[in-house]
Parts: structure tokens; C-alpha cells; sequence
């Protein structure tokens, strides 16, 4: 798919001209600190308390989980305290806010949990199956027991992992999913009988994963009925699905750091590879595959490669997804030693302030991480030019543009993987225009990104009103 083409005003004639490090790009930054001490700094709090209340609830009906169902206590690892090593692993927290193996936010309000499956016991009995020699889509693999296992191993892992593996010896997804969604709604329902708290929480099932909705639900007036969801907005949605640590790094995905090739930029990038390869070989999980829905897959339905996968529902049902979350948020924070400052965790919670004020087609591209991988490729041809604020938003802001444009966001480490698959085609056709315009608008006058951040009427000083009523420059 791709977009028509627009005129091209931003990059046609003088007026339009934006240079990074440009006075207009000074000032674009002083207007982007405004927006993030009005509003970018109440987003972080709110995506870091989303994250502890998340991790609350998950770890609460984890724990229940195991407890109650003797499949999950036999097949699941158990969640440690904060600060106790995970066994096999390399010391370190186990809930660290940025790299813990069990929790991870996409978005502001938006928590993913891995239920992980105990390495001990399937290590070396298994193998990944991914590739497109293998029939299999991108970004995703099988998980498969491995043919050199003798009869004796076979049979004993068949009955380590009776609950898991289906009658051609993959570990899937689909053989879990009826006990593991069953055991979840009785945890939840005990804990709901047992707190208040628990009870404002709502259960979804989409194969193979559990969501819960949690409302924030005040009480009722004296005399009045009790609450309930009808007309709330969950304050933040929890999906919960079992995932598989991987070991090593798998074959076909290119492991390489976000900046560029020279001095002082490689010695950084280099460090921060050395250091992920190091705790790879401690035993320290740096990717997952997750049982997650096939999203974007039925793209592909077409292609003759993937058409058997796709319409065999007991092999698309065996299917789990690659996650290099934790690889990912490595090379995110090597971008921003670049700088000491953190602009662009900075520049990510202005664009969420500027995403709730667009429409849904527009907003559905502000996602964490599509914008995340936009400031790594980035980083990776020009960081010596990213120095402010002003500089790393006008980039990311113009490669959105292009990708919308282009409908194609490739994602860093799987570079055949397409991240805009899992956006609706119509609303990314949609998309373009508002961003074009805001692109457009912010370029034109520096000052009209407060206006796109909702903070108008509280941070435009008078002098704009006049400003733009001034005639442009011929």
C-alpha cells in the first residue's frame, strides 16, 4: 500500500526551510521544554504509576494462579521478590522499572505481562523454527522438540510438558490456552471475593493471551447504586500471555547498536553490544518468544509462502512471536548517553501529549515504540546533529511523515518485519494529512507545537496572536 502524493511543501521553496540547529529549532526546543513541564512530566507519572499498579495486580494473580492450578505451579516460574535474583540468571533486580523479563509498557496505559515458562526444564529439548525457508511469517517461530532427543528423552519430556506440547511435539501456544485462560479466571475471581481493589477489574480473552481492564471506579453517593463499568474508560489495559525465554541470540536477526560507525559514537555502541553479549552468556533472557495474536499477519494470506501457515489454523495456532523488549530498551538508552539530558525520553512524553489532541488515525502512528525505532535509525546516520530537544523532534517528526507516506516502518533488529502491519491500513492512508499539516505548522512557526500539545491557553505569550497575523515573507 501507498499513500498518493501530496504536495510536498515542506520540502519546497525557502519558507519552508528547517535546518537542525537552527534558530527556529532553538526555539522549537525552548516551546518543547515548556509543553514537557506542563504536561510531558504528569505523562511519565502516570506511565511509571500505570506500571506499579500493573505490576501489583500481575503479580498478585500470578502468584494466586500458581497456587491454585497444579498445571501452572508445574509449568510456570514463579515471580521473586523485587529484589531476589531470578534463578540461572545474572544477579540483578528482578523488576527493574526499564528491564525486568516480566513486565513492559507499549504504551502510556498499555502493560504486557509474560507468564515465563521454566527454563529449566525445556533448555536444550527444544529448538527455534523461524525463516522463510521454513514456511514461517516474519517475526514469528515454532518452538519445536528437537529431533536429536533420544526415544527415552522424548518420552520423558512429553510427560514434563504434557499440558503444553500437542501431538507433533511442539510446544504451543494452543495446548495451553484453555487451562491457562481457566486458571486465570479463577485466580481473578477469588482475588475479587477476597479485595475491593481486584473487583474493578474487567477479563477479556483473545487467543492466546488474557486483558484486563482496570477502572478507576469512584463510590457510590449515599442512597445511590453501586458503580459499575458501563460509562468509565479503563484507566490502564493488562495483557497477560505465557512467553518462552530465549537462550543465545536467534539465528537470522542482526544484533548492532544505534549509533554511528566513528569515534566517539562507535566506542559507545560497541560497549553497549559487549555488555548485552556478556549477560546473554550469564544466562540473562534478552529476547522472548510470546504467545501473542497474530496481528498483521493476514496480510500475508495472499503470499503463496505463508498461505498453508495461515489457513492451517493447528499450525497458526503453534505459532509464537519473537519480543526484543529488553535488547531494544539497551540500545535506547545507549542513544541517550549521546547526551546526559534525556531528551529523547523527553521528546517521547511531548509526543504523547501532542497524540491525545490528533484524531485516531493520526494517533494510532504516535506509538512508543514506532517512534522509539524511528530515533534509533536516527541516531544510527546522524547523532552528532541530535544535540536538543528541537533537533530530535523535527527528525523523528519528519521520518514519521515519510514512513506514513511510504506505509512502511521496518522494525531495528528485524528489518523484514513491517511494525505498520499491526496499524489499520485505512487509518494509516488517513494519518498522513495531519501529521503533514502539523509538520507543516511547527516549521512554519516554531511556537504552534503548543497549540498541538493542548497547552495553548496556559503557555502562548500574547506576542503569537499578533504574530500570526503578520504576512509571510515573499
Amino acid at each position: 500500500m501507498s499513500i498518493p502524493r501530496q504536495s510536498d511543501d515542506l520540502e519546497e521553496g525557502p519558507k519552508w526551510r528547517f535546518q537542525v540547529g537552527s534558530e527556529k529549532c532553538k526555539d522549537l526546543s525552548s516551546n518543547l521544554r515548556l509543553i514537557y513541564k506542563v504536561k510531558g512530566e504528569q505523562l511519565k507519572r502516570t506511565h511509571h504509576n500505570n506500571y506499579i499498579r500493573g505490576w501489583h495486580i500481575f503479580r498478585r494473580l500470578h502468584s494466586r494462579f500458581r497456587k491454585e492450578s497444579p498445571k501452572a505451579s508445574e509449568t510456570l516460574l514463579p515471580i521473586r521478590k523485587p529484589d531476589d535474583p531470578i534463578p540461572g540468571f545474572k544477579a540483578c533486580n528482578g523488576v527493574n522499572y526499564k528491564q525486568s523479563p516480566w513486565i513492559y509498557q507499549t504504551d502510556i496505559d498499555e502493560i504486557q505481562c509474560r507468564v515465563l515458562m521454566k527454563r529449566d526444564i525445556h533448555r536444550g529439548c527444544f529448538q527455534t523454527v523461524s525463516g522463510l525457508n521454513k514456511d514461517v511469517p516474519p517475526g514469528f517461530a515454532f518452538y519445536q522438540m528437537k529431533n536429536s532427543n533420544t526415544n527415552e528423552e522424548k518420552v520423558a519430556i512429553r510427560n514434563e510438558w504434557r499440558h503444553c506440547i500437542d501431538e507433533s511435539d511442539f510446544l504451543s501456544p494452543a495446548s495451553m490456552y484453555l487451562w491457562f485462560v481457566d486458571g486465570m479466571a479463577q485466580a481473578l475471581k477469588m482475588l475479587q471475593d477476597e479485595d475491593e481493589e481486584m473487583a474493578q477489574i474487567e477479563m477479556f480473552v483473545t487467543f492466546p493471551m488474557v486483558t484486563l481492564k482496570v477502572y478507576d471506579i469512584p463510590p457510590p453517593v449515599d442512597g445511590a447504586q453501586p458503580n459499575d463499568f458501563t460509562d468509565c474508560l479503563p484507566s490502564c489495559t493488562i495483557n497477560i500471555f505465557p512467553a518462552i525465554m530465549g537462550t543465545g541470540w536467534p539465528e537470522g536477526v542482526s544484533l548492532h547498536h544505534a549509533l554511528p560507525n566513528l569515534n566517539p559514537y562507535l566506542k559507545l555502541g560497541q560497549r553497549c553490544i559487549a555488555e548485552i553479549k556478556e549477560e546473554m552468556a550469564d544466562g540473562q533472557p534478552m529476547w522472548f518468544l510470546e504467545a501473542r495474536p497474530l496481528t498483521g499477519t493476514t496480510k500475508l494470506e495472499g503470499v503463496k509462502l505463508f498461505s498453508r501457515v495461515l489457513k492451517d489454523l493447528d499450525r497458526s495456532s503453534r505459532l509464537w512471536k519473537f519480543s526484543f523488549t529488553t535488547v531494544m530498551t539497551r540500545l535506547f538508552q545507549n542513544i541517550e548517553e549521546v547526551n546526559e539530558l534525556g531528551y529523547c525520553d523527553d521528546v517521547l512524553y511531548i509526543m504523547q501529549a501532542i497524540r491525545r489532541n490528533l484524531n485516531d488515525s493520526a494517533a494510532s502512528v504516535l506509538r512508543f515504540d514506532i517512534l522509539k525505532t524511528i530515533m534509533l535509525i536516527e541516531h544510527k546516520r546522524q547523532a552528532a546533529k541530535l544535540r536538543t530537544p528541537g533537533d530530535i523532534f523535527i527528525v523523528v517528526l519528519t521520518k514519521l511523515r515519510d514512513m506514513v507516506k511510504s506505509a512502511t516502518c521496518p522494525h531495528y533488529l528485524l528489518r523484514n518485519i513491517n511494525i505498520f502491519d499491526t496499524v489499520n491500513s485505512q487509518s494509516l492512508q488517513e494519518a498522513f494529512s495531519p501529521i503533514q499539516q502539523m509538520l507543516k505548522d511547527i516549521t512554519k512557526r516554531p511556537y504552534k507545537v503548543l497549540k498541538y500539545a493542548g497547552s495553548v491557553k496556559h503557555a502562548i505569550p500574547e506576542v503569537h496572536e499578533l504574530r500570526d497575523q503578520t504576512p509571510e515573507p515573499v
